[in-house]
């Protein structure tokens, strides 16, 4: 067992190394040897008994499978590639040991915190170079420093990214300082702060949603309800400050709240054209990779807004129908769990959420989190059975 759990993580890190490599330097190679190389491991898993078979691992196989409707719709593999980049290999993290949960939430959103925090420092300081590395990542419209002022904070990976990071940091450290953390409720309003003047609408309605249910829960539990009650009444004394700092701005944000239902309408008309006029692809879909960002920018029809129309176009129904099971044999595993994980479970409520007008899973680094919470949140059910097994005296 030793032997098998050191190969696995050894060979973790080098295929991080070389999927970070392979998306800034768009080096498909690479990526189809990290996809062997991850198939291979899972493979592995399944020949040494260490995982179960799984509604997870038909879906990832039916996204693999799904390049051989390019062929038939005369669309660029490279598009194919860009999926399995962004969209199917951080899935892998569905099936690795969640042995250490607490202790990878801690390291993942300290890291995160940290780039919200020099987020904010290049915003402030908007300087040349940032300016032209947001240029050449598409998310300014020019090399200069006075473009980065009016695009709000992009930080290292677009706003639609940091606005998702900082509610789901919001989240976390608040849960953090139920459980007494250290310097959690200063974090805490760190990256509400960011995450506000982020202004990603479906980020901010989202975590609300999230955060009212989070406070229900902590309520019941009774965990520190005065020191929450003080985090609570310093979020609305920055919200009215901005709100007078940031006149404008504040009057922009609320103006985009006041316009969700018009917006909401718009993007549903044009899921709804897309899906019907896939005919009988919309069985089987496009194929991965085929209806995202990157194959809008290739001139392609595509879905850039909604995760679960862009599923449908993408995986057709066969592929939207696995990962709807995925999601449901998640909750249900969280619900009749001995002990509940609750924080991976506001994660993935919080992405589900968002999913309704953003394609979170097309972003790498929030699909990472989204498939690890949604392993890690279905703990241990009643009866000793698991979802995934791994055959050790720790239990995910």
């Amino acid at each position: 067992y030793r032997i098998k759990n050191l190969f696995l993580y050894h060979v973790f890190w080098i295929i991080i190394i070389g999927y970070i490599i392979s998306i800034l330097k768009q080096n498909f190679s690479i990526l189809i040897f990290i996809c062997g190389v991850l198939t291979a491991c899972l493979i592995m898993e399944f020949v040494f008994e260490r995982i179960k078979l799984d509604i997870a691992v038909f879906y990832l196989l039916y996204m693999i499978m799904s390049f051989l409707m390019y062929q038939m719709n005369y669309i660029s593999f490279q598009l194919y590639f860009k999926g399995i980049a962004y969209v199917m290999i951080p899935m892998f993290l569905y099936f690795i040991p969640k042995n250490n949960m607490n202790h990878f939430l801690e390291k993942a959103f300290s890291a995160i915190l940290f780039s919200l925090v020099i987020a904010v420092i290049l915003y402030i300081w908007a300087p040349e170079f940032y300016a032209q590395y947001l240029h050449s990542r598409g998310f300014i419209g020019g090399p200069r420093a006075e473009w980065i002022r009016p695009s709000l904070i992009q930080g290292l990976y677009g706003i639609t990214t940091i606005g998702s990071l900082s509610a789901c940091s919001v989240i976390y450290y608040y849960w953090q300082m139920a459980d007494n953390k250290k310097y959690s409720g200063i974090k805490c309003l760190i990256c509400f702060c960011v995450m506000l003047y982020a202004r990603r609408r479906a980020a901010v309605i989202s975590a609300l949603f999230v955060f009212i249910l989070e406070n229900i829960i902590l309520n019941k539990m009774q965990k520190r309800v005065k020191k929450r009650m003080l985090i609570l009444m310093a979020l609305t004394v920055i919200v009215a400050f901005s709100c007078i700092l940031f006149r404008e701005q504040a009057w922009a944000l609320i103006d985009r709240f006041i316009n969700v239902k018009g917006a909401f309408g718009e993007r549903s008309s044009v899921w709804t054209e897309g899906v019907m006029s896939m005919g009988m692809n919309v069985i089987w879909g496009y194929g991965l990779g085929s209806s995202g960002h990157a194959a809008i920018a290739s001139g392609y029809a595509g879905v850039a807004d909604g995760q679960y129309a862009f599923t449908i176009v993408e995986l057709g129904i066969i592929g939207f129908f696995l990962f709807i099971c995925i999601i449901i044999k998640s909750f249900r595993c969280f619900i009749y769990s001995k002990e509940k994980k609750y924080v991976p479970m506001f994660f993935v409520l919080l992405f589900l959420l968002q999913s309704l007008g953003s394609n979170i899973l097309e972003f790498p680094i929030l699909a990472i989190l989204f498939w690890y919470s949604l392993s890690a949140m279905q703990g241990t059910q009643q009866g000793g059975k698991y979802l995934i097994i791994v055959k050790s005296n720790h239990m995910l």
